[in-house]
């Protein structure tokens, strides 16, 4: 892909997999999905459908304010960093400004998937979850080739890298519906205790 792209441009790939939070966000868990996929599993075993409506719904609650202030922090720092702190080549600036802003917009979804990741993981579906994960990744190693041999530049890479990273998100909540057709993504779900026991658990696994 370098010798199509040229280094610049492949360093400028390279740069947004940095911004781009998706491959290391699991380091903020912090025994959030552990304790996610024993509850899951917990109430699943009891047929406790409303418990699992408001763990779902109360868990996603953190991960989604915490991905929507590093987005708008990344917006609002997104022009500084692309020309100050990364000191991106003239010629590019525009360009990677926009991408920058939509990889910052990833983190919407990227914080969640954490809590998807735990649900699939409480009712034991780990073969399912290693599938998503195999096969998005061979679809975007196959986009970036043919992207490459296209002529397209690194810019629509970045896209097609966050659209990987978005399709990934919408299968989780796909198979979760699935697997859980009495599941509801609902504000009335919401339990502080419920949210309370959890960091409780999360502090004593992490």
């Amino acid at each position: 892909m370098i010798g199509r792209l040229g280094a610049v441009e492949y360093g400028l790939i390279g740069i947004s997999k940095i911004i781009a939070i998706g491959g290391y966000v699991g380091l903020f868990e912090f025994g959030f999905q552990v304790s996610l996929s024993k509850y899951t599993a917990e109430f699943l075993q009891k047929k406790e459908e409303l418990k699992l409506n408001q763990l779902i719904n109360s868990s996603l609650f953190i991960p989604f304010i915490i991905g929507a202030i590093l987005m708008l922090v990344g917006f609002l720092c997104s022009r500084f960093l692309v020309q100050s702190v990364l000191s991106i080549p003239q010629a590019y600036l525009t360009s990677f400004h926009i991408a920058s802003l939509v990889i910052f917009s990833s983190y919407l979804f990227e914080f969640p998937k954490l809590v998807l990741m735990g649900l699939l993981e409480g009712l034991q579906k780990l073969s399912l979850l290693r599938g998503i994960e195999t096969a998005t990744f061979l679809i975007q190693s196959l986009g970036f080739v043919i992207l490459a041999v296209l002529g397209y530049g690194y810019f629509h890479v970045i896209l097609f890298m966050v659209a990987i990273s978005f399709l990934r998100f919408i299968l989780y909540v796909f198979f979760s519906f699935r697997k859980l057709p009495f599941l509801r993504f609902r504000l009335q779900y919401f339990s502080s205790d419920v949210l309370k026991e959890i960091g409780y658990m999360s502090k004593h696994v992490f």
